[in-house]
């Protein structure tokens, strides 16, 4: 099939290079998906400390209104 030497070195440099094109290729993917796992563990945080803000802000409402209500006058109501 090859003949000569530099047909067999060039051959076998070409099944190297062709393997670590692969692998390259595979890295990268994993690199593309880690890169999009990161993103969406940052727009988590991001929604988490959102959420805690929001719960904080509502229990703040909940025991302002719980202050204001009076509840005095009941009997001359019924």
């Amino acid at each position: 099939m090859f003949t000569g030497i530099w047909a067999k070195i060039v051959a076998g440099m070409s099944a190297v290079m062709g393997v670590m094109l692969i692998m390259l290729k595979l890295k990268n993917d994993k690199i593309e998906n880690l890169e999009e796992e990161n993103a969406a563990h940052v727009k988590r945080d991001e929604i988490d400390s959102t959420i805690e803000k929001a719960q904080a802000k509502a229990e703040k409402v909940e025991q302002d209104a719980r202050q204001d209500f009076d509840d005095g006058d009941w009997k001359n109501k019924i």
